[in-house]
């Protein structure tokens, strides 16, 4: 089928579909540009997120295979058997029927946990930037090395050792690995430090923007304020680049689950 005969048979079949289902020739150029290949995109402008496209089908040149157009980011394995295929020669009329009846009921369903999805991942890595600068800002010195987008490594050297701390991102919480080369006796101390209480409260006189950054020549980065100042820190940085409110909102209930799970002692 060539590609005036698809739009051409795209636009019958919206009009047959239930609610206001239209042909959209631009997203279907667009699409056609980005992809290589030739798709009709169907958008419903009583329901702006609801979009569909119908293609030629990869095997059979009579098919034509209708499936959900997505939000950016969705999690393909939840979606990819919503597609249908019906055949070229029908009626407009009667591929509609197929579509409103086997295709819009699973596309309908699965396009809000295609959302929520996508929200999710973005709040997750918009919380691991913000953590990242705030650790950035926990000691001047550590140097940053971010791999791929989901993990980074912060390498110090202090006078006590050097050593790598690497941060990943998960769709859950922050999974850190530390590997360091310290002595012995600072090792029994980083064990003990480990299991006393974290005092990650944020008192007002804290968490205002310090204009000064720790170092590790100050010795006493996990005092109770220290988060709190680098925290600040880290949201001045991401609105002066452009953060959002999610990011904010993201990390602060990070912050909470942090102060809600400390160990007692």
């Amino acid at each position: 089928m060539e590609r005036d005969e698809l739009y051409a048979l795209a636009g019958e079949i919206a009009k047959h579909l239930p609610g206001k289902w239209r042909f959209n020739e631009v997203a279907s150029e667009i699409e056609e540009k980005q992809c290589h290949s030739c798709s009709a995109i169907l958008s419903n402008d009583q329901a702006p997120a609801e979009r569909m496209e119908i293609r030629q089908g990869w095997r059979e040149q009579g098919k034509l295979t209708v499936a959900g157009v997505w939000p950016k980011g969705h999690n393909w394995y939840d979606t990819r058997g919503s597609a249908i295929g019906v055949s070229a020669s029908r009626p407009a009329k009667s591929i509609a029927g197929d579509i409103a009846r086997r295709f819009l009921p699973v596309y309908r369903q699965l396009l809000p946990q295609q959302q929520a999805f996508v929200q999710q991942t973005l709040d997750t890595k918009a919380a691991h930037e913000l953590r990242i600068e705030t650790m950035r800002r926990v000691v001047a010195s550590l140097e940053h090395n971010r791999h791929g987008g989901h993990s980074s490594d912060f390498w110090y050297e202090t006078r006590r050792g050097k050593g790598n701390v690497r941060m990943y991102q998960t769709s859950s919480d922050d999974c850190v690995t530390v590997e360091a080369r310290v002595s012995y006796a600072d090792a029994v101390r980083l064990l003990a430090w480990l299991h006393r209480p974290w005092d990650l409260s944020l008192p007002d006189e804290a968490s205002r923007v310090s204009s000064t950054p720790l170092t590790d020549e100050d010795d006493h980065a996990d005092e109770p304020g220290a988060l709190a100042r680098a925290d600040g820190e880290a949201r001045a940085h991401l609105q002066e680049r452009g953060g959002t409110e999610r990011q904010e909102r993201a990390h602060g209930e990070g912050l909470a689950e942090a102060r809600d799970e400390q160990v007692s002692p």
